[in-house]
């Protein structure tokens, strides 16, 4: 697994783009996607990390790939970035955040990481 490593799945570019940005200058290393299709594949290929989706992406497919990823790395975090309005958790994350929230809260995702390892 690789700590650093971030898969990150949204229906708009424009997000990905400035999640990846974000997330690069605080030292991970992020793999951007509007592809659910390439996001299952590298998580099959056993890219782990940490897996972030969308609110952009339909539920049904945050729990398909929530299952891949959980059988794939289980000892990896999956965080949810939330509609800034609505801001529904999705029950298959384990960090809930907001845009809003990066790069500040960056923190959670590796604290989510090492709960989740001592749990596995």
């Amino acid at each position: 697994m690789n700590e650093n490593q971030i898969l990150s799945l949204s229906a708009e570019t424009e997000l990905l783009a400035r999640r990846e940005a974000i997330l690069r200058t605080a030292g991970y290393k992020v793999l951007s996607s509007t592809s659910q299709m390439e996001i299952r594949f590298e998580i099959q290929m056993g890219q782990c990390g940490v897996l972030l989706l969308c609110y952009t992406i339909h539920q049904s497919v945050h729990a398909d790939l929530a299952g891949i990823f959980g059988q794939n790395c289980p000892t990896s975090a999956i965080v949810f970035v939330m509609h800034p309005e609505m801001r529904k958790e999705s029950r298959h994350a384990h960090v809930n955040l907001l845009d809003s929230d990066l790069p500040h809260k960056l923190h959670l995702v590796k604290s989510a990481q090492n709960r989740h390892n001592k749990s596995a």
